[in-house]
C-alpha cells in the first residue's frame, strides 16, 4: 500500500488533497492563470485550513459530565473518524494541527 492507513485515516488525505485540487481550481477560475496556484502560496495555506477544519469537524466528540450518582464519565459522540484511525502511523485526532503546520510551511516556502 502506498500509504499506510489503519481504519479511515485515508480519507483524511483525501479531504486535503481533495481540497488542495478545489483550491487550485479556484485560483485558475477567478484569476485566468494557469500558474497562479505555483507561484502564490496562499492558495496553498487556505486548501490546507479548510481541509484541516474539515477533518477536524469530523472528530469524535468527547462529552463530560455528572451521572446521577454524581461521578464523573466521559463518553465520545459523533464523528466520521474513530479513535484508532491512522494515517501514516500518526493518529487522527492529530492531523488538523498537522494540515495548518503544512499550510503555513507551503505560504512560507514557495514549492
Amino acid at each position: 500500500m502506498l500509504i499506510a492507513s489503519q481504519g479511515r485515516g485515508i480519507l483524511a488525505a483525501v479531504i486535503a488533497g481533495g481540497c488542495l485540487l478545489a483550491t487550485e481550481l479556484c485560483t485558475r477560475a477567478c484569476f485566468h492563470d494557469d500558474k497562479y496556484y505555483q507561484q502564490h502560496g496562499w492558495p496553498k495555506l487556505v486548501g490546507f485550513l479548510v481541509a484541516a477544519g474539515l477533518v477536524w469537524g469530523m472528530l469524535p466528540r468527547r462529552e463530560s459530565g455528572l451521572s446521577a450518582g454524581g461521578a464523573m464519565r466521559t463518553r465520545e459522540s459523533g464523528g466520521v473518524f474513530q479513535e484508532q484511525d491512522q494515517l501514516l502511523l500518526v493518529p487522527v485526532r492529530y492531523w488538523p494541527a498537522i494540515l495548518c503546520a503544512l499550510g503555513i510551511v507551503f505560504y512560507v516556502v514557495r514549492v
